[in-house]
């Protein structure tokens, strides 16, 4: 047996399917999940897991069908994730605050036959959704799923028990099955990339050897598992028996830094600007709420050389950790952070077994110092796009086009030199600034917009929209309800210029 991710030579690894339920055999009463103020044991969430995965299993389904998760960070997305993938299915996992028209599109492409999530995903979409057999919500179901045949709440669904003249879903044929994540492609609308079984196992392994992860780690995940970063936190830990802190959110930080102290956490994993608005809010604190961290994990989008300073000086003795990959590509560098030295600021160099190459606009490759395009080869890369005949560009003779600029070092450390198109990084979000100017310039009165990202505020970026109109521009609530209705709530400027077609600035006003 070939050694990959983080398995030695001869050793055995859990199947996807079955990552979850051995962790659960060798640490039954072990904290897996922390929530607010409740715990779950593996255990415990192993029996709802074994539930979804029982109900899923008395359907008339094949190993091919595919059901829609949309759930924010907490227990139910955990149960849900293992539950479909235990019962031979394929989950295919969305943002929760993606306006209806996009969810609508991504259930008519993928053709799932259930969703389980958040009821406020689903009820405002347009009838009929014909390839809906069931629907699992964590509240009572509303509107056009109300119909669907077989309705019923996520908790129930974990109670259910199979009946005993019911074929398992064991038996359902199928190897490890796949894992769809929807992501923003170069037009701002989503992608499902088709990440196998072995990718993700992969993936996780890096992490597990990288970080340094054991049953004795406790991670706080605020990266949304519907983020390819997230998902593979999570499995991660799961993996070698640790817990996972879940249901915080770092837009309180305070509450998220309180939760990092209470529930002794010992792992970050935060994108860049969550960071710096932990260092801007508690600066002076910050290292008294981390007495218990081990690492830091910086990923998702660029990280500036200050922040990293900063870091390191406020948690001198918290390991940090800088890395890059993307979707189809995750965990393809990591760099340990050390402060004081000067490549402070590199990603890295590859990860095992990955092949990051920087070539030109002829296809040769860079000299140290020559900045160039990424392309990410190696058993990470996913396998496509879904229903797409878009294939991951150069793969396997060069790696998958990023689309983002670098350059390396004498000594092959790495370093990222910005995009080669217009696409922003927000937040561990792409950001399409054509797709913004489109649904803006919708509006009445309005000749051209122009978006950009502010980056001289204290506590982060900021999305910015520079808007020229032939007159009055139109009212604050009818940009914001325009770009609602068409956006995710990430895409949304926080800040609007106004000039005339033939005059200076007018107006400007920030969003609260």
């Amino acid at each position: 047996m070939k050694s990959s991710g983080g398995s030695s030579p001869g050793t055995s690894r859990p199947m996807i399917t079955d990552l979850f339920s051995v962790a659960a055999e060798r640490h039954p009463d072990k904290t897996a999940v922390s929530q607010k103020d409740r715990v779950f044991t593996y255990a415990e969430i192993a029996v709802k897991i074994k539930g979804v995965s029982a109900t899923l299993g008395s359907l008339p389904l094949t190993s091919s069908d595919r059901v829609i998760i949309a759930l924010n960070n907490e227990i139910w997305f955990i149960v849900a994730y293992f539950g479909v993938l235990k019962a031979g299915l394929v989950p295919v996992i969305i943002r929760t605050d993606m306006p209806p028209v996009k969810t609508a599109a991504i259930i008519s492409s993928v053709e799932p036959v259930g969703v389980i999530g958040h009821s406020r995903v689903f009820h405002s979409l347009p009838k009929p959704l014909r390839s809906i057999q069931f629907a699992f919500l964590d509240e009572e179901v509303p509107g056009p799923l109300s119909d669907t045949p077989d309705s019923m709440s996520l908790e129930e669904a974990s109670r259910w028990q199979r009946p005993k003249d019911s074929s398992s879903a064991a038996t359902r044929p199928g190897s490890d099955p796949r894992t769809i994540l929807f992501t923003s492609g170069t037009s701002g609308l989503p992608k499902g990339v088709i990440l196998s079984a072995e990718n993700l196992h992969y993936s996780i392994g890096i992490m597990v050897d990288y970080l340094k992860l054991s049953s004795h780690d406790r991670s706080l995940i605020s990266i949304p598992y519907s983020h390819c970063a997230g998902l593979l936190h999570m499995l991660a830990h799961f993996r070698c028996g640790g817990s996972v802190v879940t249901g915080e959110n770092p837009a309180f930080p305070g509450s998220f830094l309180k939760a990092v102290a209470e529930k002794q956490v010992t792992g970050l994993p935060v994108v860049p600007s969550v960071m710096r608005l932990l260092v801007s809010r508690h600066k002076e604190s910050l290292a008294g709420y981390c007495t218990g961290l081990r690492y830091v994990e910086l990923s998702s989008e660029p990280c500036d050389e200050k922040l990293l300073k900063t870091v390191g000086d406020l948690l001198p003795g918290v390991e940090l950790y800088n890395t890059y990959g993307l979707t189809e590509a995750p965990r393809a560098t990591y760099h340990a952070v050390h402060r004081n030295e000067t490549t402070i600021q590199s990603v890295g160099k590859p990860n095992r077994g990955i092949s990051v190459r920087i070539l030109d606009v002829d296809g040769n490759h860079c000299e140290p110092g020559q900045t160039g395009e990424v392309y990410i080869s190696g058993p990470t890369v996913a396998t496509g796009y879904w229903q797409s005949a878009e294939v991951l560009s150069g793969f396997p003779e060069t790696g998958v086009k990023t689309g983002d600029l670098a350059c390396r070092d004498a000594d092959g450390r790495i370093f990222l030199k910005g995009r080669r198109d217009r696409r922003i990084k927000l937040g561990g979000e792409w950001v399409s600034p054509e797709e913004i100017e489109a649904v803006i310039m919708t509006l009445p009165e309005i000749v051209e917009v122009e978006i950009f990202l502010d980056d001289s505020a204290a506590s982060g970026s900021r999305l910015c929209a520079r808007i020229t109109t032939r007159a009055e521009p139109p009212g604050k609530q009818e940009i914001r309800q325009a770009c609602r209705t068409h956006l995710e709530q990430f895409k949304i400027p926080t800040r609007f210029i106004f000039t005339h077609a033939k005059e200076s600035i007018r107006d400007e006003f920030h969003a609260d």
